[in-house]
């Protein structure tokens, strides 16, 4: 019984530093999970907005291991990932993966789910493997919540290997 009690305060001090308090990027997704997942978490876009994803083409064949997505926001001024700022948003894809409901925020850390959070246009896959691959394109506020309805475009490629 006194190991068990000896260990008490090691176990305590082990679990407070791991839950320390740097600003983590983590950090800040879990405030902001913690803060929000109702429905009238999600916003309206901006009247007219849309997003395109003008490369690679739907129903492309792509022969090697690397797929670069190029994206369009109309009607959307990007904004980077993390704050809320009214009317702006920014870029998330989706490989093979269902997208996320408005009133949720799009997951970080999740295979297949890629945050573009400083205002990219263009990402690159790597290490795919031959076959159908579905991706999708959505818009999402600040916090990554994605705007209701949603602004989004998939489309379908084929990798066909090196």
């Amino acid at each position: 019984m006194n190991r068990t009690l000896n260990l008490l305060p090691l176990s305590a001090f082990l679990l407070l530093a791991a839950c320390g308090g740097a600003d983590t990027e983590m950090d800040d997704a879990s405030d902001q999970m913690d803060a929000a997942p109702t429905e009238s978490a999600s916003k309206a876009p901006p009247e007219g907005a849309t997003v395109r994803i003008t490369s690679p083409a739907d129903g492309a064949e792509i022969a090697g291991t690397e797929v670069t997505v190029t994206l369009e926001g109309i009607g959307i001024p990007l904004a980077p990932g993390g704050e809320f700022l009214e009317g702006t948003g920014h870029h998330h894809l989706f490989l093979d993966q269902e997208v996320t409901t408005a009133g949720f925020p799009i997951p970080s850390g999740v295979d297949g789910i890629v945050h573009l959070g400083l205002m990219e246009t263009e990402y690159t896959f790597t290490e795919l493997t031959p076959g159908e691959y579905t991706i999708t394109a959505m818009m999402a506020d600040g916090l990554h919540f994605p705007f209701d309805p949603p602004v989004l475009v998939s489309i379908t490629i084929t990798v066909v290997g090196g």
